[in-house]
């Protein structure tokens, strides 16, 4: 399953690879489906479906006690080692715990759809929604555990061809309605859930027979009490911390369903939509640092656990910066383009956490790191220390300043969040190379400030979507050009750093 041949470079070259071919497949796909969405509903509705969509989400984010999670820890040790007995033992033990848990939350969601549509959402007209909600549930939940084993063996290709299986269908069952003029929130429902159903089915076929019966069907389960406590602890202390983009998004969108309604919740979800374009490009790399860390944990490779940390943290730092300032001065004109000019709005939002992406950025890698050398509880010690930061400034600056204030709220949480996880990596941390960062800074101000006059000549005010195709395609040129020809010697550096890793 884990090729322990294969060096740090083909790991990073070849599986990101295939991690982009299919992200730069899947991410048209899933903005079509908002697309389409935004379009057809209301932002009241907009705001209603993906509201429940995210409560949803929150309860998956805490169903298994994080046992899913921390398979990607423990297996790839005990791959390394040959220890399939055991590995076989972890992986039905979570796969029953998720089943039974998945059941017994369906069927209360299904029951006290009437109670939280009334007194939770205040709107009675979405029961129906609520009822079919329960069958996404499931189907996310059973998605996610069916696709642990091709993370865990790092196969970049089966992973990401589930999550576009799943995509295909909801966005093929979504453009139906929307060509033949069928469309209505609960069948826009029943859509995510044929699709993630069918991903799960898509999913479980190659799990199980590219791995498990290749690997685990004739090996005898091998249980070791102390072994499975270790893992019951480490996946108690993940429970919080697994999911922790998902947990504070979700927790923010409650709150602003519970104070402000599900119009703002609209304005909320697509600003969400917009803030993520960018991890579009950038989530692939994360996804696949975890097992590639906690392999290299395994090994006690410290040298290039360092290597890693100290390059990722620049070139994100860097990353970050440019794609904070685009955010910030074209927030308004991405929200017209994908999302129509009734949600403009969610280009303002954007603007006010923007700026703070690096942070973000950051974070991923720190907590990826603690995550991958079973540092888990510093991860629920911080989330701990930081989520009720993050409720109580949700709480007073949403009161202040409506949806922008969550928003607000969101970056004030970010910059204690990065400052307890840099802490807490320190071991991993071999110095920052300040010289680029800087010189970026100054890269981007000359991109922003050109084309902040490019505006002002061509008079680029109208609010026609034509116009912010048209800014959005001019100011990507820009930016890609003085990135480009300004860190030659940065991109040269980051081939060689491959290149020494062969």
């Amino acid at each position: 399953m884990l090729n322990p041949e294969e060096t740090l470079a083909q790991k990073f070259v070849k599986k990101w690879f295939w991690l982009y071919f299919f992200t730069l497949i899947i991410w048209p796909i899933g903005y079509l489906i908002k697309i389409i969405i935004s379009n057809d509903l209301s932002v009241w509705w907009v705001g209603m479906i993906y509201g429940v969509i995210s409560f949803v989400t929150l309860l998956w984010a805490f169903n298994d006690l994080g046992c899913t999670e921390s398979l990607n820890y423990f297996l790839p040790k005990y791959i390394i080692k040959n220890e399939y007995g055991k590995a076989k033992y972890l992986l039905r033990l979570t796969l029953i715990l998720q089943i039974c848990s998945s059941l017994l939350i369906a069927v209360i969601l299904f029951v006290i759809a009437p109670w939280l549509a009334n007194i939770y959402f205040h709107e009675p007209r979405i029961i129906e929604i609520l009822r079919i909600s329960w069958l996404y549930f499931i189907g996310i939940n059973l998605f996610h555990i069916t696709t642990v084993l091709f993370s865990v063996s790092q196969d970049t290709k089966l992973l990401k061809w589930a999550e576009l299986v799943k995509l295909i269908i909801t966005c093929l069952w979504t453009l139906s309605l929307f060509v033949f003029e069928l469309w209505t929130v609960e069948s826009y429902m029943w859509a995510w859930v044929s699709g993630t159903l069918i991903g799960f089915i898509f999913s479980l076929y190659f799990s199980y027979t590219r791995y498990y019966t290749r690997y685990f069907r004739w090996i005898k389960i091998e249980r070791d009490i102390w072994e499975r406590n270790h893992f019951f602890k480490y996946a108690l202390a993940t429970l919080l911390t697994a999911n922790i983009g998902v947990l504070l998004s979700q927790v923010d969108m409650q709150l602003i369903i519970l104070l402000l309604g599900p119009e703002a919740t609209g304005y909320y979800s697509n600003y969400l939509s917009l803030l993520n374009i960018p991890f579009i490009f950038i989530s692939p790399l994360f996804a696949f640092l975890f097992p590639v860390i906690s392999e290299l944990h395994g090994r006690t490779d410290t040298t290039k656990m360092q290597m890693i940390h100290r390059e990722f943290s620049l070139y994100f730092s860097v990353i970050g910066i440019w794609l904070s300032v685009f955010l910030y001065q074209f927030g308004e004109p991405l929200a017209i383009l994908f999302f129509w000019e009734k949600f403009r709005t969610s280009g303002t939002i954007l603007g006010y956490s923007a700026f703070f992406l690096t942070f973000l950025l950051l974070i991923q890698i720190n907590f990826q790191f603690l995550a991958g050398t079973g540092k888990i509880r510093d991860r629920a010690r911080i989330l701990g220390i930081v989520l009720p930061i993050n409720i109580v400034l949700n709480y007073i600056l949403i009161q202040m300043y409506g949806v922008e204030g969550s928003a607000l709220a969101v970056w004030l949480t970010w910059v204690p969040l990065w400052y307890l996880s840099y802490r807490a990596t320190h071991i991993h941390n071999s110095g920052f190379n300040w010289v680029p960062f800087l010189q970026n800074v100054g890269l981007v101000s000359i991109a922003a400030a050109s084309m902040f006059t490019l505006e002002t000549i061509l008079h680029m005010s109208d609010t026609t979507r034509f116009w912010a195709f048209e800014i959005i395609f001019i100011a990507m040129i820009v930016n890609l050009a003085i990135f480009g020809i300004g860190n030659i010697k940065l991109l040269r550096g980051a081939w060689q750093v491959i290149q020494k890793n062969r």
